[in-house]
């Protein structure tokens, strides 16, 4: 039989513990952490602040960045991001709750110091729990709870177990990297592209290449492209601010603010209005622009669009085309296949075709595009 004062000894060992790690983390004035709840096969939120900063990075590949005076959404995979003005001077570390939208109640718990005395106080008040090592443990009827805490008594894994079925297990680890910093060099925008939805059931590697492919595209700035649309030609140079295009038809440059247009046969022409109308007065003189050139002026990732409402996306493999190596993406749709060839070392598109199935279900030859890039 175990003596009652060493019991008293060990409730008291528990209670004083779960007040040092309460202590530890109510009064954390900065900290990096990684957030996991282990029962979803989802990789961790990277959660870094300070007096000054509070930067969310999420499995989503979104970067939220809060400061005093501003705060920041940056989206990895397009390399965007948008700056808001707070209304009022933010803190950094509460700031970020209301953005933990992947791990948000394990995360809400590290970001909020009442949340957590209060979460804490509540596993405190339940008679039982049983110091060994870094290991805090309650023992119930078919039941059992437990709290990880590491030599600087910070959390590192609550779980707890009912039967055989796990109901909770978070687990936070404190590298000594922070999180990823929103590039300088990435693209101010107003508002972050919607990325399409994933047909369910698309394969993880199917998704890495659309994710690869997305990147690649919304980084394709300050570049000469060379484009065959089926037999017609077109060269095309986008810089920063400016956009110019040769083509069959004629050629012309845009500048924010103005389009100068020099039609072949016809006298140039330079029009000064806003940018949706742009491709209307190149149609209205006989210009036909090329594809990437129509995703720049509506302000579009080019053939994002192509992944949108998809019923199956599928990664299959790599080939040769004309003696170099090629990935290929498929884009099925309601009679439709869309076929993507993408460089394997830039992840950009340099082919894509259009097929449509016939009355007995087979895929006829569409349009092809053809894109090289210097």
């Amino acid at each position: 039989m175990v003596p009652f004062v060493a019991i008293l000894a060990g409730w008291q060992d528990s209670n004083a513990m779960f007040d040092k790690i309460v202590a530890t983390h109510v009064s954390m004035q900065s900290a990096n952490v990684r957030v996991q709840d282990l029962n979803q096969p989802i990789v961790p939120t990277a959660i870094t602040y300070n007096q000054s900063v509070g930067r969310m990075v999420m499995p989503n590949q979104q970067v939220v960045e809060v400061a005093k005076a501003e705060t920041k959404y940056y989206d990895q995979i397009f390399d965007m991001v948008v700056v808001t003005k707070n209304d009022s001077p933010a803190n950094p570390r509460n700031g970020l709750l209301q953005y933990a939208l992947i791990h948000r109640e394990p995360a809400s718990l590290i970001l909020d110091p009442n949340m957590f005395k209060d979460f804490m106080q509540d596993l405190k008040s339940k008679k039982g729990w049983k110091l060994s090592g870094n290991t805090l443990t309650l023992t119930k009827k078919n039941a059992l709870s437990l709290i990880r805490f590491d030599k600087y008594f910070r959390l590192t894994q609550i779980k707890s177990i009912v039967g055989k079925s796990v109901l909770q297990d978070w687990a936070y680890t404190y590298p000594s990297a922070p999180s990823s910093t929103i590039p300088t060099s990435a693209l101010k925008v107003k508002g972050l592209p919607e990325r399409p939805t994933f047909p369910k059931n698309t394969k993880p590697k199917a998704k890495q290449a659309s994710f690869q492919i997305w990147n690649a595209m919304a980084k394709v700035r300050n570049v000469q492209i060379a484009q065959q649309m089926n037999s017609t030609n077109f060269k095309t140079t986008y810089r920063a601010g400016s956009l110019s295009e040769s083509g069959p038809k004629g050629s012309w440059t845009w500048n924010e603010g103005s389009i100068q247009i020099s039609p072949k046969g016809k006298s140039p022409v330079t029009i000064r209005k806003q940018a949706s109308t742009y491709l209307e007065q190149l149609r209205k003189v006989g210009i036909e622009s090329s594809p990437f050139s129509r995703y720049i002026f509506n302000r579009q990732i080019p053939f994002l669009d192509l992944f949108q409402n998809a019923n199956s996306i599928t990664a299959d493999g790599r080939i040769s085309v004309n003696g170099k190596s090629a990935d290929m993406v498929s884009i099925y749709k309601l009679g439709t296949k869309v076929r993507l060839l993408v460089d394997p070392s830039s992840h950009r598109i340099i082919q894509l075709s259009t097929d449509s199935q016939d009355a007995k279900g087979k895929y006829v030859t569409g349009s092809r595009l053809k894109l090289s890039y210097q």
